[in-house]
């Protein structure tokens, strides 16, 4: 199940700046054809209007995404293509080990093909629905402003917009978009710390072009979907209440502004792995809800990991890229949390997931079931002895001479 863990995370590591792309807050503030800032019930008329459309442009260019960790960068190469019923593909042209890796979203789910991969990774898609719910979240969450200076991002005319997280330990963007398709061509991300995180570029980009249906069909050439994959489906939270019970917590809310976005389950019995994903509007942290098949398995967190204690509980800390994950243990289960923000906001949210009273999950309290067995036992020993004196001439003998 770690590695199951590893092949999401990978994505968000390798992709961490082109995963703006995919939130609908890329397509939040603009400015009008006249150069007016848009505040107030126009700019909310105009943001409601941008962020639906961020579903319905179409387009294909070269996009560049660069990451910086440590004072090194790595650099990514893409191909889009986006058709104007939302459906699209990213296909990575570089670095060698990501060559060949293919993305394809057809509105419902998103699959990652990889050359050296067992089988296809899933994912959901965003639903165009929610934008008003996720543009209403972003701007109780953010503060956004307009810069007056124009820019041009891939031949194009751009407004320049920043959004400021209200609540420390966040990371905050600064977003070039297109002023007349509304599509964020130039995307930098920050640390909360104020070092750039990543930055994401449009080389080239072309709208409405023609695009035929076979980039966004699945691949058919790789190879079988395994059993886990093929039970990996969608799954509301109440569905996960009445299936755990009070002992695990799927909280609705977590601090700092986050609230529940989706959720899936992989199950390959004994084993599973829920995944939920948080978000504030504009960033997402992923939580992991792990049985491992051996329910004696010891949490074996990697070496670079760091003790640490969450209300009097141990939890273990590791930092990869710009994204810090924690991992802890209830009972038989494994619990991780992975984002982008602070050591000290992520134990923020450690703490509101952690139950006053840490027990097994399904089982119930441990020292509750232990009097219930010693009990038992005790009733048993005492209809033993009862039965043995009756039989047992010699053993009431015994009995009497102690």
């Amino acid at each position: 199940m770690w590695e199951d863990r590893e092949r999401d995370g990978f994505w968000v590591r390798s992709s961490g700046a082109l995963s703006l792309f995919y939130l609908p807050p890329f397509v939040l503030l603009f400015l009008s054809s006249a150069g007016r800032p848009l505040w107030g019930e126009e700019a909310a008329w105009w943001l409601l209007r941008s962020m639906r459309a961020e579903h319905q442009v179409a387009y294909r260019g070269r996009c560049l995404v660069i990451t910086w960790e440590n004072g090194e960068s790595e650099a990514i190469l893409l191909r889009e293509f986006q058709a104007a019923d939302g459906r699209r593909r990213i296909e990575y042209l570089s670095p060698d080990r990501f060559q060949g890796q293919i993305i394809i979203d057809d509105g419902r789910q998103r699959w990652q093909y990889c050359p050296a991969g067992s089988w296809p990774w899933e994912r959901v898609s965003l639903d165009p629905k929610r934008v008003e719910a996720r543009w209403r979240l972003l701007r109780q969450n953010y503060e956004l402003s307009s810069l007056s200076q124009p820019a041009k991002v891939a031949g194009r005319e751009t407004v320049v917009i920043t959004a400021k997280p209200k609540a420390q330990g966040k990371g905050w963007c600064k977003m070039w978009l297109d002023r007349e398709r509304f599509l964020p061509l130039q995307v930098e991300r920050y640390q909360p710390d104020g070092r750039i995180a990543s930055l994401t570029l449009f080389q080239d980009i072309e709208f409405d072009p023609r695009l035929p249906d076979r980039l966004f069909r699945q691949e058919t050439d790789t190879p079988p979907l395994s059993a886990a994959a093929i039970s990996s489906q969608p799954v509301s939270l109440s569905a996960l209440r009445r299936a755990f019970g009070p002992d695990l917590p799927f909280p609705e809310r977590l601090p700092l502004g986050y609230i529940f976005d989706s959720a899936r389950l992989r199950h390959q019995p004994p084993a599973y792995q829920v995944h939920l994903r948080y978000t504030d509007g504009l960033s997402q942290v992923s939580l992991f809800v792990t049985r491992p098949a051996r329910t004696t398995a010891r949490l074996r967190p990697s070496d670079k990991a760091q003790r640490l204690l969450v209300q009097g509980k141990p939890v273990w800390m590791e930092t990869n890229h710009h994204f810090c994950i924690l991992t802890w243990r209830l009972g038989e289960v494994e619990e991780s949390i992975v984002g982008d923000l602070t050591p000290e906001a992520m134990q923020d949210l450690v703490a509101a997931l952690l139950p006053s009273e840490v027990r097994p999950a399904g089982v119930g309290n441990n020292r509750s079931h232990w009097f219930l067995r010693l009990a038992v036992l005790a009733v048993v020993l005492l209809l033993l002895l009862r039965a043995l004196r009756r039989r047992c001439p010699c053993f009431c003998l015994w009995s009497q001479a102690l």
